[in-house]
């Protein structure tokens, strides 16, 4: 039989590495949702500042503190801290490029709709019938098509 995973160093495969697995997976999964299910709006958008605020604070304390944050990364399963800024950072990635997509379906939709409305509020209807080309119908010429 195949080992599919015979380059990955045995050392990835032991149980305390199942914690990291588990938050990223969590973390996608979240990212999911929340980009399936709940529009943009005032929550959403305190829900984005928190995080943003989290990760800067996460951040700054692996500038100034890096062993901290290695003993971290240590406790849910990742060698160093910069890996675990690393992950952490995949995970924000993904979570901004779907709220982005999400906005920009929203805005496009508006956009849309807007244009319809400005188009049917606009309609101009010809008033001399001699200066619009209209074609003639006969009922031979219908025939002839079918």
């Amino acid at each position: 039989m195949i080992n599919l995973f015979s380059a990955v160093p045995s050392q990835a495969l032991l149980p305390e590495h199942t914690i990291i697995k588990w938050l990223l997976g969590i973390g996608l999964t979240l990212i999911l949702i929340f980009t399936l299910r709940i529009r943009p709006g005032q929550r959403t958008l305190a829900m984005r500042r928190l995080f943003l605020l989290g990760f800067l604070i996460f951040a700054f304390v692996a500038v100034l503190w890096p062993s901290f944050i290695t003993k971290i990364a240590n406790l849910v399963g990742v060698g160093r801290g910069a890996d675990l800024l690393l992950y952490l950072l995949i995970i924000f990635f993904f979570a901004n490029l779907a709220s982005s997509y999400r906005r920009r379906a929203d805005i496009d939709n508006r956009i849309t709709e807007l244009a319809r409305s400005v188009a049917l509020q606009n309609v101009q209807y010809p008033l001399d019938k001699e200066k619009v080309d209209v074609p003639e119908t006969s009922s031979s010429s219908d025939s002839s098509l079918l």
